[in-house]
């Protein structure tokens, strides 16, 4: 029985370095030659504006920018982006071709910037009247009072101008403020708005902006826009129905629409437009 007994320890110590070794094997992987093994447990998670699979972007990012809008909340710190937008416009009696340009940029956090100019030249933008409608190039100061993380939805107050850059018979420059909002469900739907206030001829205008942005398939979106103002003139407003298609992982995008309006007081016929944009 002895003889047994020193058999079994001796076979129980050769085993335990081989026991040891591949309990090892199920935890953590042996290191390569010059590096080192990582820990054992779950890999980390990426989070930020990317999704936990480190591939695709999450949160506004997910989606496209509206086509002319504003965007409800601005852009975090150090974001920024361009929409440059070719027009052809066209009334019934004149046409002309004129370019736009959108660019938006994070100050800080919840602070961003805004320039925006729909008209640059002011082709074709003589209403029926033959006065000259210009509303210049805005200058707008977004600060986000309530956001989530990922800045898909909040509420945003901001203070703008708008300086004229067509010559024409009106105020020089423009004062205003108002409130925004942006809305996002699961990368699928999007919703940004704005309503701003400004004095104008003795009076108060109230203009709005509203932008759904709907995700069709992958990278291809549908946009569809309203905007207009009111004051104690006519009532005006205008329908955007655009595609973008998302290219690449960067946030650049080209897009195509038509605007027109849809009631009698208007500045133009049609609008047919191609846009780049894209961020940095």
């Amino acid at each position: 029985m002895k003889l047994k007994n020193l058999i079994a320890q001796v076979l129980l110590v050769l085993s335990t370095p081989g026991l040891a070794w591949a309990q090892g094997e199920s935890t953590t992987p042996p290191a390569m030659d010059g590096m080192e093994a990582p820990p054992p447990g779950k890999a980390p998670v990426e989070v930020g504006s990317r999704s936990a699979a480190g591939n695709e972007p999450s949160g506004h990012h997910a989606m496209t920018h509206p086509f002319l809008s504003h965007m409800g909340l601005p852009d975090g710190p150090g974001e920024a982006s361009v929409r440059l937008t070719g027009i052809q416009r066209g009334m019934k009696d004149s046409s002309g071709t004129d370019l736009a340009f959108h660019v938006e940029a994070g100050i800080m956090d919840r602070l961003g910037l805004h320039l925006r100019n729909d008209s640059i030249t002011g082709a074709g933008m003589r209403s029926r009247d033959g006065e000259m409608e210009d509303h210049g190039t805005e200058i707008m100061l977004m600060y986000a009072l309530l956001q989530d993380p990922e800045a898909t939805r909040g509420l945003s107050v901001f203070a703008e101008t708008a300086a004229p850059t067509v010559r024409h018979d009106g105020p020089s420059v423009r004062y205003g403020g108002g409130v925004g909002g942006r809305f996002i469900l699961a990368t699928r739907v999007q919703w940004d708005g704005i309503v701003h206030v400004s004095p104008a001829n003795g009076s108060v205008e109230v203009g709005y902006e509203s932008a759904l942005v709907v995700r069709a398939t992958g990278r291809v979106f549908g946009v569809v826009e309203t905007r207009g103002e009111i004051s104690k003139g006519a009532p005006t407003n205008y329908l955007l129905l655009a595609a973008k298609v998302g290219l690449g992982e960067s946030g650049a995008a080209v897009g195509a629409g038509i605007q027109f309006p849809t009631t009698s007081a208007r500045t133009y016929d049609r609008q047919a437009m191609f846009q780049l944009d894209w961020g940095f």
